[in-house]
């Protein structure tokens, strides 16, 4: 759903999934893919609004519970897009990936980052 000319909003689909946003400007951002399980009826939202997996240049997470990075693996099969890590997700990635999804008797689904946010990624240097 659009918001404005910039900003999009998706609700979530169902349980462990989590409201997602798309920014787009000179580079297009997703925020919070989701979970696997609702992915194509994300994507099916998108695309009602003209935007495209392909269009999209990086995933990024607001933090790192299973129902906010879920479908990021499999997101970026279907994009160009890069998945950006914050380093504080990077340093607590085991715990926050792995540790919590064992305490919840939940295989861990995990993900491999392709580098770190920083300022030069998004033309500030």
């Amino acid at each position: 759903m659009k918001l404005t000319e910039s900003l999009f909003y998706y609700p979530e689909h169902g349980m462990l999934d989590a409201n997602t946003y798309i920014i787009k400007d000179h580079i297009n951002i997703i925020v919070d893919v989701g979970s696997s399980q609702f992915l194509q009826n994300l994507i099916s939202d998108m695309k009602k609004d003209g935007i495209k997996p392909a269009d999209i240049n990086f995933i990024i997470n607001t933090h790192l519970h299973l129902d906010h990075y879920m479908a990021n693996e499999e997101f970026k099969k279907s994009s160009v897009a890069r998945i950006l890590a914050h380093p504080i997700q990077k340093k607590y990635y085991d715990l926050n990936v792995i540790k919590a999804s064992q305490a919840f008797g939940i295989h861990p689904q995990e993900y491999k980052d392709d580098g770190i946010i920083n300022n030069s990624e998004f033309g500030k240097g």
